[in-house]
């Protein structure tokens, strides 16, 4: 009993933080996977490749086919989305520029510890600046952004890793894709 309610009042702690509830679902369930490195080998059509520049072609293969092989498994229906929407939404998503007091408190939500993108840039870097440097030029950036409703090309290119989920780590298809975008693309 005792045990249950130490759980119960952690999850209850973790509220509102989808990443610590999993983490301490995870933990419950002895579910490590940081130990989960990529394989070193992988079985394509009966043969072994263990080539690095060979698997990561593999993988942007596999996982730039998987997306469109799960959508033809979805059968087409004729159902329209309007039965489940109980009133129009017309005016229902707008964005606001943003001030420098917003940035810096969006800033200081973000956990410095997270993959940096495509461009190297990590969170850490990004938060220390926020709090010593002149915000105008990113303030000018984002607001122009809203403003046309144009977000630039190189805040949209994602780092695309990888993650193991369960099986034989040898076979592309116990692999699901997670896409690490740059940290600026996270700022607004």
């Amino acid at each position: 009993m005792a045990k249950k309610l130490y759980y119960k009042k952690k999850i209850e702690e973790t509220k509102g933080n989808v990443k610590q509830t999993w983490r301490l679902l995870n933990d419950i369930l002895n579910k490590n996977y940081k130990n989960k490195m990529l394989a070193e080998n992988f079985n394509v059509d009966g043969k072994e490749v263990s080539d690095p520049k060979q698997i990561a072609k593999l993988f942007c293969k596999y996982f730039s086919y998987d997306g469109p092989n799960l959508a033809n498994k979805i059968s087409p229906t004729h159902l329209s989305f309007r039965p489940f929407l109980k009133r129009n939404f017309v005016n229902s998503i707008f964005f606001e520029t943003v001030s420098e007091l917003e940035i810096r408190e969006i800033c200081s939500t973000f956990h410095a510890g997270t993959a940096a993108g495509y461009d190297g840039v990590s969170m850490a870097l990004i938060k220390e600046c926020i709090l010593k440097c002149n915000l105008h030029p990113l303030i000018y950036i984002i607001n122009l952004s809203i403003i046309i409703g144009i977000v630039p090309d190189d805040l949209k290119i994602a780092r695309v890793i990888p993650l193991f989920k369960s099986g034989d780590s040898s076979l592309f298809t116990n692999y699901r894709s997670v896409s690490v975008l740059p940290a600026f693309s996270k700022i607004r």
